[in-house]
């Protein structure tokens, strides 16, 4: 889909020049922020995780970025087992105990306990932390299933 220079204007600020949402990513100030399971602008007094419109392009795409923009925030969740689906995954295939990642990741046993639970929601701020331990894109978290995600070696 072609983006209008209105468009991308309003998604990726008026500061930001050129063509191609590529283009005006890389230039532009605007920030976005994300949680467990949404993406939106950034915002004085958002608690999540904060990201560059290059990033968020990236990691997302321009049609997620529309979205933001439309709805002021965009669903980032591939299946409603995710994120606690893909940590569990990563943690058990990597042969470590919830206590182990839990003393790893300067977490306590109840926070991987419960973003290993499909049910809870947990700090994105936790997830990057156990993201960093197991060797996981904290960006692709939620929003690629467990057997596309980037593993860092």
């Amino acid at each position: 889909m072609e983006y209008s220079a209105k468009v991308l204007g309003f998604i990726f600020g008026e500061d930001s020049v050129g063509a191609t949402p590529e283009e005006r990513a890389k230039t532009s100030s605007q920030m976005f922020v994300r949680s467990q399971d949404q993406l939106a602008f950034d915002s004085e007094g958002a608690t999540g995780l904060r990201m560059t419109a290059e990033q968020a392009l990236h990691y997302y795409g321009i049609d997620i970025l529309d979205e933001v923009y439309d709805r002021g925030s965009a669903i980032l969740v591939c299946k409603r087992i995710e994120p606690g689906y893909s940590l569990t995954s990563r943690r058990v295939q990597l042969g470590l105990s919830v206590d182990e990642l839990a003393e790893q990741a300067g977490l306590n046993r109840g926070d991987v306990v419960s973003a290993e639970d499909h049910k809870t929601r947990s700090s994105i701020h936790d997830i990057k932390k156990m993201c960093e331990v197991l060797g996981l894109d904290i960006f692709e978290m939620s929003f690629k299933p467990f057997a596309e995600l980037t593993i860092k070696t």
